[in-house]
């Protein structure tokens, strides 16, 4: 008999046991919550690997209980893998349904958690190609996207911290169910628990970038030695973005907030359209002055739309709460920072270094 390591279930069958992998969390029709849950079946004669079971109640809790209740499965929360969180749920707010999973103890804080457009029912209903669990194959997913530099705070405690913290907002991976499969579409961006906007794909690496997340993060850049032409004719440069420092610097000046922030970067290029010699000096300086100011007016521009969101997922305020202390309590805090952070004046400063080059040439 395969034992469960689980407290209250030690001992037990495993073909007992409702081992859930994922969970997801929508606005309910009746009630506030509509859980579902997806779960692997160990039973020989069983003719699927896996089910999902849903219910509404009035919290994840109270939703979970009724599930209990219409399954002859004991529930086991210890081995969950994925969080889903419907965003129509994400936007009206899911401060007490993160709270309710931190304060109990089975749900694992390594968890990952993310928003899915559409129905998180729908998302975790869907099969993934040679592996019937999806709550394994989201998480593996993501974790694999975050080595890859696409992804950041993909975890249930990062979220959980990030939300407490002062002058910090949280932000969720923002995946899309579609008829390929499972799609990453972007960044789902927090005031405090509620969602209240989105970035795309391109705008959440530049995101990532300056949160120091990188690894191995792609990013194309328009190619100097080119003329300006319309985008359909224009010449890229592919690079990968190997590493990334962001020195922020943080001061109160003439009743204003001024933020600098000094990004370092060091790439390699690794695609090419033109037929620019990447061997001569002169070549590779204009690259890194081109791709450094490219990257800044990327940056500023995405800090500029964190502003009018009134968010802050790159602690900013975190920032200037521990550089200027005195002047953060003077300001009011937490309560007034999303004020000062919307007339804040932010400079990036980008330092590009191409370490490595490739000779492709399309």
């Amino acid at each position: 008999v395969l034992v469960a390591c689980t407290g209250c279930s030690f001992g037990r069958p495993i073909e007992e046991l409702g081992i859930i992998i994922g969970i997801g969390i929508d606005k309910g029709e009746r009630e506030h919550h509509a859980v579902t849950i997806t779960m692997p079946l160990f039973e020989r004669e069983a003719e699927k690997s896996a089910i999902q079971l849903s219910a509404e109640g009035k919290n994840v809790e109270d939703a979970l209980s009724i599930i209990n209740q219409n399954t002859d499965k004991d529930l086991v929360h210890g081995q969950i893998r994925t969080i889903v969180i419907g965003e129509e749920l994400a936007r009206g707010g899911i401060d007490e349904h993160v709270d309710i999973v931190t304060r109990d103890p089975d749900f694992p804080l390594n968890a990952a958690i993310l928003v899915t457009k559409g129905k998180a029912k729908d998302f975790l209903n869907y099969k993934p190609p040679e592996n019937p669990r999806i709550g394994v194959y989201t998480w593996d997913l993501m974790q694999s996207a975050a080595v890859r530099g696409y992804m950041m705070d993909a975890d249930l405690i990062t979220f959980y911290i990030k939300h407490n913290a002062e002058g910090w907002d949280p932000c969720l991976p923002y995946l899309e169910l579609t008829d390929k499969g499972i799609a990453l579409i972007g960044r789902a961006l927090f005031q405090d628990t509620k969602m209240i906007g989105s970035l795309n794909v391109e705008e959440n690496k530049i995101l990532t970038i300056l949160d120091e997340q990188v690894g191995l993060t792609p990013l194309s850049f328009d190619d100097p030695f080119e003329p300006d032409v319309d985008v359909k004719d224009r010449k890229y440069v592919n690079v990968q973005i190997n590493s990334a420092k962001n020195k922020v610097k943080t001061r109160w000046e003439n009743g204003q907030v001024k933020v600098t922030m000094e990004v370092r970067l060091a790439a390699e290029v690794v695609d090419k359209e033109s037929l620019t010699n990447l061997i001569n000096p002169d070549t590779l300086e204009r690259y890194e002055k081109s791709f450094a100011e490219q990257y800044t007016h990327r940056a500023e521009r995405l800090i500029a739309k964190f502003q009018e969101l009134q968010t802050d997922p790159l602690g900013i305020g975190a920032y200037f709460r521990m550089q200027n202390y005195k002047t953060w309590k003077e300001m009011g805090g937490e309560k007034t920072w999303r004020d000062y952070w919307l007339a804040a004046d932010v400079e990036v400063k980008t330092e590009f270094e191409i370490r490595r080059y490739g000779v492709i040439i399309k």
